[in-house]
This record gives C-alpha cells, sequence and structure tokens, in this order.
C-alpha cells in the first residue's frame, strides 16, 4: 500500500503505513519519467494499427530507443494532412516505417528530424522504409546523420528521387546500404 502512495507522489505514512527507504525510489523515477515526458524525451514507440497513435508522438523532441510506424492500413492520404510533429529531432535507435496506407510523404511528418543515432539496430538497418505503397517522396531534408548502422528502402512502389540522396555522405558507417527503386516507378517517368 505505501508503494501505491508513493505513485500518488505523498509523503508520510497517511494510511498508516510507514514509508520505507525503497518509496523514496519509486517517487524519484516518477518524478523523473514525467520530468523527462515534459522536456520532450520519450521512450522507445511502436506505433500501429490506426493514424489516432501517432498522438503519441506529441511533445517528444527525442526518441530514446526506436520509432516503429507499422501497418496502418485502413487509411488514406486524408489521415494525414495537417499531421506533423516538428519537435522530432533525434532518435537514437532504428525509424522503421512498414505498410502505413495513404502516407505520401514523410517531410509532412518529420521536418525536423535530424539524426538517427542507431545505438539499437533492427538487423544492421538504422532506417528502414519498406512497402509504402502511397509514399511519393522521403522529404526529409533535415535529416543529415544517421550515425550508426545502414539504411533499407525498398518495395516503394511509388516513391521518386530517393537514388538522388547520397546515402553514403548520410550514413557513413553504413556498409549495405539498399536503395532499390520499383520498376513501376522507371516506367511512370
Amino acid at each position: 500500500m505505501c508503494a501505491a502512495d508513493a505513485l500518488r507522489l505523498t509523503v508520510g505514512s497517511r494510511r498508516g503505513c510507514r514509508f520505507r527507504p525503497w518509496d523514496y525510489y519509486v517517487v524519484g523515477l516518477v518524478k523523473l519519467a514525467r520530468l523527462s515526458r515534459l522536456i520532450g524525451l520519450c521512450q522507445s514507440l511502436d506505433i500501429r494499427n490506426t493514424p489516432d497513435q501517432l498522438n503519441k508522438l506529441r511533445g517528444c523532441t527525442v526518441i530514446e530507443g526506436q520509432l516503429r510506424i507499422v501497418l496502418i492500413e485502413r487509411t488514406n492520404h486524408t489521415h494525414f494532412e495537417n499531421v506533423s510533429f516538428p519537435e522530432l529531432r533525434e532518435i537514437t535507435g532504428y525509424l522503421v516505417l512498414y505498410r502505413v496506407r495513404g502516407l505520401r510523404t514523410l517531410g509532412d511528418l518529420f521536418p525536423n528530424l535530424s539524426v538517427i543515432r542507431g545505438n539499437q539496430l533492427f538487423k544492421d538497418y538504422a532506417l528502414v522504409i519498406y512497402d509504402m505503397e502511397s509514399l511519393l517522396n522521403l522529404g526529409l531534408r533535415s535529416l543529415t546523420h544517421i550515425l550508426r548502422g545502414s539504411v533499407r528502402i525498398e518495395h516503394n512502389d511509388r516513391l521518386c528521387y530517393v537514388d538522388t540522396v547520397d546515402w553514403a555522405a548520410i550514413a557513413p558507417q553504413g556498409t549495405t546500404n539498399i536503395v532499390r527503386v520499383s520498376i513501376a516507378t522507371l516506367r511512370n517517368e
């Protein structure tokens, strides 16, 4: 019961229980978590199934860990209009986008994302953009550094201009950057 009191940030023995030393530790962790969120530090996020889940990104300037946006398939481009997270500047792990229908550009979603650190990798990759059938361009104008890991951009039928990016300069540690332009895109040019 005292730990529950600690989580409510009470002090002392309000309900007849003594405040134990580890209760102060729990109070400190709760306060630290709240402070981290206030200054924009967020833990790893797994966003899936509905575009409403993207609201978990509100207020995040740094994601300590990975960001996975996957399997949002029953949507169209109108679900992503006016959805933007300009506060997000850094991801310490990796970024994976997989089967997000209706999303046309990442530039509107993450206009100020500049660094992907790659402290944790997804199968040796820090950036994976795979099977995004509505994606027309990346638009990640601010992305200048992928500090560790490679880039994999594949099976994005409508994606253009991806081969104009110097991925070796952005991800110099990446030994196996895979950027494939689909045949459907080449036929449309």
